[in-house]
């Protein structure tokens, strides 16, 4: 694992005109989610720049061996999204008190909202009592490397504001039925 230059820092958040809130609010004593929108291939970057260093990133296999480069810049993971392997291994690093970045849509929007959200997330929060911090990333949309270059007019370098909102847990309650049915499938 690489630790970014703080170079590399200064330079992209300039660039960007990088705006962070709510950073201040993310216990990175405990292991938590981090679950950021995902709207161009920058937004892994920018978060890489910004986040501790000892942040897991969990990266799809396919898409790891694209950006195999890049990725030496941060802590990451490598998942098969139709492994269920994959969620387990999740949940052990979680266990073991490690933080993950996991893009709960699972690929970069084409149309501009909010794509399906997959369940995995819920479910590693769920199994190890993480809190969940949802992210907002606004303005990569708008740059070269987004797929709604199309839909809209793009910059080189378009301005960029990361919002953290406040965290939550998802709790077990014995009681809910959906309880009882959760755990039929997982001891099935």
């Amino acid at each position: 694992m690489a630790i970014v230059d703080p170079l590399l820092r200064m330079v992209t958040n300039g660039l960007f005109k990088v705006s962070i809130k709510g950073l201040d609010t993310v216990d990175f004593s405990e292991p938590a989610l981090l679950t950021p929108n995902h709207i161009s291939l920058l937004d892994a970057a920018v978060l890489t720049m910004n986040l501790p260093d000892d942040i897991c990133f969990v990266v799809n296999t396919e898409v790891a061996k694209q950006f195999a480069s890049l990725l030496k810049l941060r802590r990451h993971i490598t998942v098969d999204p139709m492994n269920p392997l994959s969620v387990r291994r999740m949940i052990r690093l979680v266990r073991e008190g490690t933080s993950l970045v996991i893009f709960p849509e699972g690929r970069i929007t084409r149309t501009g909202g909010l794509m399906k959200i997959y369940s995995g997330m819920g479910y590693i929060a769920l199994k190890t009592g993480a809190r969940i911090y949802p992210i907002t990333i606004e303005g990569p949309e708008r740059s070269k490397l987004s797929y709604l270059q199309d839909k809209m007019n793009t910059k080189m370098f378009p301005e960029i504001k990361v919002r953290i909102g406040e965290s939550y847990q998802i709790d077990m309650n014995p009681e809910s039925p959906s309880t009882y049915i959760q755990r039929r499938c997982i001891t099935s």
